[in-house]
Order: structure tokens, then C-alpha cells, then sequence
């Protein structure tokens, strides 16, 4: 009973807020005022001047760009003057085409005849059956889609044709469009007949084969696909004008290339007179 008359006669304490002074209140609203005002002025300001920046750049750019010009100069020009003409209109205009091929590659310097009339063969298509409005331009491997990526010729011939290069050459860094195949044929492998057959197995580690050492011509996809399946240490890439003086060396007793780079250079071997 005196618990609950305790209780019953006590009143509930409660937390009063004492009131805050009218002025006081008033300084604080202008000062949050005045803060906002000023955080307004300076994000306007800094958009100001970031959009006359990128005027001013995007003009200094466009400016620049108005000079360059598509025709000869005695100075250097700021950007390359790569005509931006489609290649069959610059050959019309140039006359002739320019036509690449590989660079004699074989010890007799015997050049690509089919190659070369191909080229002959399509400036006869361009210019109404006149063959003779050609320049032909003998390429190494290693230079041959960088020239052709940077319009120094209208038209490559005897490159070989992967999906890859179609898409993304790697040393030109673009991809080109290919004609149907005028040919086809494969890897292939020439030289001592015994080392021939350890490459045909793919065998580095048993009895005459651990002497295998075969030569490819450096930049081509024959040199790729063979170290996939021949250990580099037994691969030798060289120039392709070297390939077969460094089978008749000794450097290698296994070359590999295409049928038809091995008929011809068997042809020169012929050529020569009979074996010793």
C-alpha cells in the first residue's frame, strides 16, 4: 500500500528544452543562408570555367585539324596525308597499280612468275585489258602488310589467307579483305630424308632425331605452327632468302615451307648439275 500511494501521488518527470533565445535563432538561419548561397556561386563559377576550357580546346583542335591539307608540301605537315580516296579510284588517278609481291626468295633469285602476272592479270582488269599499268614491288615477309596497311601499294599477292589477318594483322594492326584462293597448299618439309621423318613425327628425343634442327622462314604462320608441336630448341627462324643456303650449309638439316617454295628451290638444285 505505500508503494502504490507513492505511485499514485508522484507526478512523471519529463526533460524540459529551455527556449532558445529569438536572435540567436535568427543568426543561425542567416548563416546557413549564407553558406548555401555561397556554395551556389562557386559550383556555377567552376562549371564556367570547365566549359570554357573544353571550348576553347575542342576550337584549338578544330583549328588544327583546318590545316591539314591533302596536297604536296615542302614542309612537314602536322598529321600524314594519307588519302582518304577508295583504293581502286587513287590507282585510276595514279594511272597504274602498284602491286606487291615477295621478294625473291630462292637462291637462284628466281623471281614469283605467277605472282607477278597476277599483278599484270589485274591491271588489265582496271585499266580496260591494258597489262602494262603496273609498278611491281618486291616485299620481305617482315614489311609486306605494314606497307600495304599504309596504302604504299594498291594490292598484295601471295599472302597467305587466315582468319586472323582478316580480322587483325598484327604487325599493320588492322585487318584486309582477301580474294578467293588462287591457290592452295600447305606446310611441307624438305631435306635430309631421315630428319624429314623425325619432323613428320614431330620426334626430338629418340636416336637420330635428337639432332633435328629445322629451318622456317621468320614471320610466317608456318613458323608459328610448327612451334607448336617442335620444341623451339630444334626450330631455327631465319629470312626467307636464307632458308635454303642454310640447308646446303648444314645449319639445318630440315627445311619447311610451301610445296611450291620447295619445288622451285629443288628446280634450282636440279639446275645445278648432278649431285656430288
Amino acid at each position: 500500500q505505500i508503494r502504490n500511494s507513492i505511485l499514485k501521488n508522484s507526478t512523471a518527470a519529463m526533460a524540459v528544452r529551455p527556449e532558445e533565445d529569438p536572435s540567436i535563432a535568427r543568426r543561425k538561419r542567416y548563416i546557413r543562408h549564407a553558406i548555401f548561397f555561397l556554395c551556389t556561386i562557386i559550383l556555377v563559377i567552376a562549371t564556367a570555367v570547365i566549359s570554357l576550357n573544353v571550348r576553347q580546346s575542342s576550337s584549338s583542335t578544330s583549328g588544327k585539324e583546318s590545316e591539314v591539307s591533302l596536297q604536296p608540301s615542302t614542309v612537314p605537315s602536322l598529321k600524314p596525308t594519307l588519302t582518304p580516296s577508295p583504293t581502286l579510284v587513287t590507282a585510276k588517278e595514279n594511272g597504274y597499280i602498284k602491286c606487291g609481291i615477295p621478294k625473291s626468295n630462292h637462291m637462284a633469285g628466281i623471281s614469283a612468275g605467277m605472282e607477278t602476272d597476277i599483278c599484270h592479270a589485274i591491271a588489265a582488269a582496271v585499266f580496260d585489258g591494258d597489262a602494262s599499268k603496273v609498278q611491281v614491288v618486291e616485299l620481305t615477309l617482315e614489311e609486306r602488310f605494314r606497307v600495304l596497311g599504309n596504302k604504299d601499294i594498291e594490292v598484295g599477292v601471295g599472302h597467305a589467307f587466315t582468319m586472323e589477318r582478316d580480322v587483325f594483322e598484327g604487325t599493320s594492326q588492322q585487318g584486309f579483305a582477301y580474294s578467293l584462293p588462287y591457290y592452295y597448299d600447305g606446310l611441307q618439309f624438305g631435306g635430309d630424308p631421315e630428319y624429314v621423318k623425325c619432323a613428320d613425327r614431330a620426334d626430338t628425343r629418340f636416336g637420330i632425331c635428337r639432332g633435328l634442327r629445322v629451318c622456317v622462314p621468320e614471320g610466317t604462320t608456318f613458323a608459328d605452327t610448327i612451334r607448336d608441336f617442335i620444341p623451339n630448341i630444334n626450330v631455327i627462324g631465319l629470312p626467307v632468302a636464307s632458308i635454303g643456303s642454310a640447308l646446303l650449309s648444314g645449319k639445318c638439316n630440315v627445311n619447311a615451307g610451301t610445296g611450291i617454295s620447295g619445288a622451285v628451290f629443288k628446280a634450282y638444285l636440279l639446275s645445278q648439275g648432278p649431285p656430288l
